[in-house]
């Protein structure tokens, strides 16, 4: 791309806005996540009584705000990647000289950098932690309980297998947005096809803004 194409040029400045933001907004859940597993680990332990709240339930509850704030995380790096897919294929240029090179989430290396590494480290840990914290309990439980701690333990490491796949999922959804991109882009009739599939302005408010 030409950057004394202003119009383009615009549309690219805009669409790396949008990407740092999403970027910025997949940090920001990983970090205030992880504040509340820990949070709400020390929030429990240091209860004095810790019968009104079963260990497991309470495990289980930690689970399901990992498992969400993961689809969350994967959500906003997703759509990055499916406006990166966009600028890489139909924005950057190939000359050197002339191309605006900040955009390389797509182009090199891992998918988002170190971002999607972390994440994927950060959310097995943190549900490691908390498994880490019902075996612990699990000698000191009534016999009673230590079959749902058990099941909790273990279901704790199967999330824990599946948050190890998050840097090869967002890696599968980058190489998909920008396939879908090249094949659009070399057929002049699907091309109307970016507006229906990649516009970053849902259609019902492009029309409320035309109003």
């Amino acid at each position: 791309m030409r950057q004394t194409d202003s119009n383009r040029y615009e549309e690219y400045v805009t669409l790396r806005e949008e990407i740092r933001e999403l970027l910025s907004h997949g940090r920001f859940i990983l970090y205030v996540t992880s504040a509340f597993i820990i949070g709400a680990l020390a929030w429990y332990m240091g209860k004095t009584d810790i019968s009104v709240v079963n260990p497991a339930a309470f495990s289980i509850f930690l689970y399901a705000v990992l498992v969400y704030s993961s689809l969350i995380y994967i959500n906003s790096l997703s759509q990055a990647f499916r406006i990166g897919g966009y600028v890489a294929v139909f924005l950057e240029s190939r000359d050197t000289e002339r191309r605006l090179q900040w955009h390389r989430y797509n182009r090199k290396g891992a998918p988002g950098g170190y971002l999607t590494g972390a994440a994927q480290i950060a959310y097995a840990a943190l549900t490691l932690v908390v498994a880490g914290w019902l075996a612990y309990l699990f000698f000191t439980m009534p016999i009673d309980m230590r079959g749902w701690i058990l099941w909790s333990i273990l279901g704790g490491l199967l999330i824990t297998a599946c948050f190890s796949q998050i840097r090869n999922y967002l890696r599968i959804d980058r190489d998909r947005f920008e396939r879908e991109c090249i094949h659009i882009r070399a057929s002049p009739d699907r091309q109307d096809e970016i507006h229906d599939a990649y516009e970053t302005i849902p259609l019902n408010d492009r029309l409320l803004i035309r109003r």
